[in-house]
């Protein structure tokens, strides 16, 4: 069938041409009206979908130059200028997401004398943030039409969780960009029946947990939903119908082998580096009772970021929507099922698709005594901004002037969450601080963590690594003849250590704010003063 677009037309957007005449020659024209009207309609899907990646582009590129931040910095000297060979065979540090880490490490090789290197660092996760985009708009179109494609298209451009994932060199973009191409790919197989779609989708997957391993919970999710869909064979067998029966059934067992075919491509991958991941197997536990948990403050921002930001203030309009959206997709007539052409695709089924990993993980984790990070539940943002395009896309159909202003909101919060928000860690900034106000000479002391992240920023200073948990903290401050102290997550230090500071003459000379960690992430320059 032929169809055109209406922006104020019913659910799915599509008008179906009417076949009023049935001689050779009305047929001829009708056939040759659908041709035109299909290659109108793809003229401009590409257009408005190059409109909503050059809308990603402007709401990322402030971004991009920003400092480099810890675990960038820790990733890129561990493993992206090792090589290829120690990034795909190593593994000692949660830090390497492989396939993210090979491609960041070709990036500054081939294009940091072009962009340097912290833009060619951060490269790949800026082209897959675009891409994700993409992939979020033909997920949207799949499941309820070009209005709700678009409405997600644009969230995935604008909303702030996925503006700074795709500015920074890890491997979350690709993660997020996987589980939307994953979902799709299925949802489109199951309309069309495309064998050859399961293969792509076993590809796509295995790639994405190559790039982050929690990549892994949103094809758990997809799992389970394949196998919930055989709660209907008994209604099947019950009304006699075989047919149906039978393309259920190939449906679902294509799935389910597409996910084992998944596993073993992952395991390929990963085993070059599985001594590695099988020897630090304990690191993946909660053994000392202070690493992030399930129920806590990265629970809290695992949910404030299906709103589509970590600020709660910013989020609320998100989270309004991601409810309506939920709602909205449970009192919907559903799509129809190309496979048998009496059947629907429910739309609250498509969003259990997308969102079904999270509770499966996160219940998986907390049993399991483990640790996790907000950022590791992003593989379900395709499936929040799903929501939120399905909630605004209901309310524009009751008011459009309710509509506007909740698109506007959404909108107007998230640029005032980019706009008053800090770099991630300003790194770069404090070693620029106490190049400039050092005389030749003085001598400069940085505390931090187990990586020397500062070499980056501060080699030229020739400074003294001190570390802020280790035992021998007292006895490395009294050989420290500094001038100047950097501190990285200043929070971890003790109060007894600030007092030795202020005994021994110290000063703060510069506190720069810095969001990692939810605010986290400052750096404080301290001097030495007579």
């Amino acid at each position: 069938m032929g169809v055109v677009y209406v922006w104020g037309g019913s659910d799915d957007a599509l008008v179906k041409h009417r076949r009023t005449n049935t001689s050779t020659n009305d047929l001829g024209r009708e056939q040759r009206a659908e041709v035109v009207d299909a290659q109108a309609a793809d003229g401009k899907t590409t257009w408005l979908v190059l409109g909503l990646v050059t809308l990603g582009c402007v709401a990322r590129l402030p971004r991009l130059s920003e400092s480099l931040w810890y675990d960038e910095i820790a990733a890129w000297l561990d493993y992206a200028q090792q090589g290829p060979r120690v990034i795909v065979t190593t593994y000692f540090d949660p830090a390497n997401h492989i396939f993210h880490t090979l491609l960041s490490s070709v990036s500054v090789q081939w294009l940091g004398s072009w962009f340097g290197q912290e833009l060619a660092l951060r490269f790949p996760a800026f082209v897959f943030s675009l891409l994700s985009i993409v992939m979020v708009y033909f997920l949207g179109r799949v499941v309820a039409g070009r209005r709700v494609a678009f409405f997600a298209g644009l969230f995935a451009a604008v909303l702030p969780v996925s503006v700074l994932e795709g500015v920074e060199a890890r491997g979350y973009s690709m993660m997020i960009c996987a589980s939307a191409a994953s979902t799709w790919i299925i949802l489109s197989a199951f309309q069309r029946n495309a064998w050859w779609k399961w293969i792509i989708y076993a590809v796509i997957c295995a790639q994405g947990i190559w790039a982050h391993m929690m990549t892994v919970w949103i094809v758990v999710g997809h799992f389970f939903w394949l196998l919930g869909r055989g709660a209907s064979i008994t209604s099947i067998i019950h009304h006699q119908e075989p047919t149906r029966l039978r393309q259920q059934i190939m449906f679902r067992g294509m799935g389910i082998t597409a996910i084992f075919l998944t596993a073993l491509v992952t395991f390929v991958l990963y085993l070059p580096a599985i001594e590695d991941i099988w020897q630090m197997r304990n690191q993946f536990t909660a053994e000392t009772g202070d690493e992030p948990r399930v129920l806590g403050e990265e629970g809290l921002h695992t949910l404030l970021q299906l709103g589509g930001s970590w600020y709660w203030w910013a989020t609320i309009p998100g989270l309004v929507l991601f409810a309506l959206g939920i709602f909205a997709s449970m009192r919907s007539k559903g799509l129809p099922d190309q496979t048998s052409g009496k059947t629907y695709v429910h739309p609250g089924s498509t969003l259990l698709l997308s969102l079904l990993g999270l509770p499966i993980m996160a219940i998986v984790l907390y049993f399991a005594n483990s640790w996790m990070y907000a950022r590791f539940a992003l593989f379900v943002l395709p499936g929040a901004i799903l929501a939120m395009a399905i909630g605004l896309e209901w309310l524009w159909r009751k008011n459009t002037i309710c509509g506007g202003i909740m698109l506007l909101c959404v909108g107007g919060w998230g640029v005032g969450d980019l706009s008053v928000r800090p770099p991630k860690q300003p790194l770069r900034e404090a070693a620029e601080i106490v190049r400039t106000a050092r005389t030749p000479g003085e001598e400069v002391s940085i505390i931090g963590l187990r990586h020397r992240v500062m070499k980056v920023y501060a080699a030229d200073l020739y400074p003294d690594y001190i570390s802020n948990r280790g035992q021998d903290f007292s006895h490395q401050f009294a050989r420290s003849k500094s001038h100047w102290i950097i501190i990285l997550y200043p929070h971890l230090l003790q109060q007894d250590q600030w007092d030795t500071f202020q005994r021994h003459g110290y000063v703060k000379h510069a506190h720069l704010d810095g969001w990692v960690d939810w605010g986290r992430g400052d750096v404080i320059v301290l001097q030495y003063k007579d």
